[in-house]
């Protein structure tokens, strides 16, 4: 295979079979639970990369169930975002991801910057409670419930909040164990629709893990829970700081 015929095939690991199919990832019936908490703003700023601005101490803990995701199947996610500003726009920086699906965790990690490892998320109605929880291995390490469908939300205003940019720190290094990429990527969401949304009371729990560190975001005071159906498109994303480029 000459130069030429690898520049042109080439796009992601392994070349034969790459893991994991071109953009968009478009979701369907993407089933969301979010608990929306207070923390410790000085452990934010010591986890948050400049430009990114953190000015108000609150995390986003998501468990979502994806029931249909083309080139994907059907999976569960557990994420945790911060609520940074950038340039005077409010977004979410991802901290930690968990996800066992092999091709949803390479997409979002080899191409996106998303902070993905292995892990095994579910969400699932118990009477009536929505149930999240999250494994790392065989351990228990967060649990997330909230009332099951107790008041609807407005969908124009929850349609308007996915909106919000993701920001991921994408670091990637060469052979000889230097960096090779270290990116600051801003992610849009695209071909939102929202099927349905409610609120609830919401309770979440963190179990320490040394290498699932949801705990090192404490919880200091829930602010609300919701539970959203929708569907949405990820397309790519747009390097906004490249660290290694003086």
């Amino acid at each position: 295979m000459d130069k030429k015929t690898i520049l042109e095939k080439a796009f992601g690991m392994p070349m034969a079979s790459p893991a994991f199919k071109k953009p968009p990832l478009q979701f369907y019936r993407r089933e969301i639970l979010t608990i929306s908490y207070k923390t410790d703003i000085d452990i934010l700023r010591r986890v948050v990369p400049e430009p990114l601005e953190v000015v108000e101490p609150i995390v986003k803990f998501q468990i979502i169930k994806m029931p249909d995701v083309p080139g994907c199947g059907t999976f569960f996610e557990s994420e945790q975002l911060i609520t940074v500003h950038y340039k005077g726009e409010t977004g979410n920086f991802m901290h930690l991801l968990l996800v066992p699906n092999m091709a949803a965790l390479s997409f979002g990690r080899e191409m996106l910057g998303y902070a993905k490892k292995v892990g095994y998320p579910e969400l699932r109605i118990d009477g009536d409670t929505l149930l999240g929880t999250v494994n790392y291995g065989t351990e228990r390490i967060a649990m997330a419930t909230m009332g099951y469908k107790f008041n609807r939300l407005d969908l124009e205003q929850v349609k308007n909040s996915f909106y919000m940019p993701i920001f991921t720190l994408k670091t990637i290094p060469a052979p000889d164990g230097s960096l090779a990429i270290c990116e600051l990527v801003k992610i849009v969401e695209t071909e939102i629709v929202i099927h349905e949304a409610w609120s609830a009371p919401g309770a979440l729990h963190f179990i320490p893990h040394a290498l699932a560190p949801f705990h090192m975001l404490p919880v200091k005071e829930i602010i609300s829970a919701q539970h959203i159906i929708c569907d949405l498109t990820i397309n790519t994303g747009e390097v906004v700081m490249d660290y290694l480029k003086k």
